[in-house]
């Protein structure tokens, strides 16, 4: 296999639960040396689909040899609408 993967500590807010479990994820490619670490979740598995979607972007730019700009513009526009889509569910949230 060309991807070599680690369940690790996550970091962060969570007390003694997150002290305790292996939920984040550290896949790295061997052929590219490409590595993405992910804890975003307190999920294992959607930490490890996160992190391999990561790699795979990483992977995909570093072959076509796109900008980093062009990487980075994307990720802010995901980072936009994650922002706006927890935004509406907080505003459902308070009128119910």
């Amino acid at each position: 296999e060309d991807i070599e993967e680690k369940f690790i500590k996550s970091s962060g807010r969570g007390g003694q639960k997150i002290n305790k479990t292996s939920s984040a994820v550290f896949l790295k490619h061997k052929i590219s040396q490409l590595s993405v670490k992910c804890g975003e979740s307190r999920s294992q598995s959607l930490n490890r689909f996160l992190a391999l979607r990561r790699l795979i972007d990483l992977i995909e730019a570093a072959m076509i040899g796109s900008d980093d700009k062009e990487l980075e513009k994307m990720n802010k526009i995901k980072k936009q609408k994650q922002r706006r889509k927890a935004k509406t569910k907080k505003k459902l949230l308070i009128r119910e």
